[in-house]
């Protein structure tokens, strides 16, 4: 049976379809393409289906991110720039989650694709940009069906590094996630950067990227990743890339961010798409 549409989510719909954009999407999942598309790192695992890895490129500047890689938990090719068709797109492989992913979420994951790799510091911190986005939002903010993203510096079992300005994961229940988006994604996030501190020039480290289904395995999440880089005397955490306030500090790491909240409650009944 299909889920219930709502009024609202048909209204954002036919804005995305007005939204230019030009993401364009190569579907791979050859650790060699999405290493170099990092700028150069070396990864060491690629775990998830082949569809749901890809390397992109942004000619117009949509969000304000730059070419990278993109993960998702349905098939990468359905997010190139372009209107906003469905507001339930959804590609289910069935497979498992991971634990890192559900711990964060609060729910069991599924089809989770995982991006692994090492790095060589070239400075005292690293950072990247990213914007976040999913096929349930608006409809499940605030249910279980969180999906989420991580980046778990130390890789599988290690520390994510990205929380919203609230100290929440990053999922379609936190702060920063708005619509239309300009793809086939019916919410995402602002453009937001994660810096990380504490490295020793010359020492290798490992990072994990991962994106999963939260509390079943339909309506598509998906993430894209540009501009790994290495800084110094930056101040560390998540924000959005124009603004920079400081959130309480979760571990050792220093959250930093701001942006909107208020993010609705829609109590519908969960509904798997026929």
């Amino acid at each position: 049976m299909k889920r219930f549409l709502m009024l609202s989510a048909m209204a954002l719909a036919l804005t995305a379809a007005s939204e230019a954009g030009a993401i364009s999407i190569t579907q791979t999942n050859s650790a060699s393409v999405l290493g170099a598309a990092l700028g150069g790192v070396t990864v060491t695992a690629v775990s998830g289906d082949a569809n749901q890895f890809g390397t992109f490129t942004n000619s117009s500047g949509l969000w304000g991110i730059g070419n990278g890689v993109v993960l998702s938990t349905g098939d990468v090719n359905h997010y190139n720039d372009g209107p906003n068709t469905l507001v339930n797109n959804s590609t289910a492989y069935g497979t498992s989650g991971q634990a890192d992913l559900a711990s964060l979420a609060g729910n069991t994951t599924y089809d989770a694709a995982l991006l692994l790799f090492d790095f060589v510091a070239g400075d005292t911190q690293f950072s990247f940009d990213f914007v976040f986005g999913s096929e349930e939002y608006p409809e499940y903010v605030g249910s279980q069906f969180n999906d989420v993203f991580g980046a778990f510096f130390g890789g599988v079992g290690g520390t994510n590094v990205t929380y919203d300005q609230f100290v929440n994961p990053i999922t379609i229940n936190s702060a920063w996630m708005s619509s239309p988006t300009g793809t086939e994604l019916d919410g995402a996030t602002v453009l937001l950067s994660t810096v990380v501190g504490g490295l020793t020039v010359g020492n290798t480290y490992s990072l994990m990227f991962g994106i999963a289904d939260a509390g079943d395995a339909y309506w598509d999440s998906t993430v894209y990743i540009s501009n790994f880089r290495f800084t110094s005397g930056q101040d560390v955490g998540t924000n959005p890339t124009n603004q920079n306030n400081p959130v309480p500090e979760p571990s050792t790491i220093i959250l930093l961010g701001t942006g909107l909240a208020g993010l609705g409650y829609y109590a519908r009944k969960r509904q798997k798409k026929s």
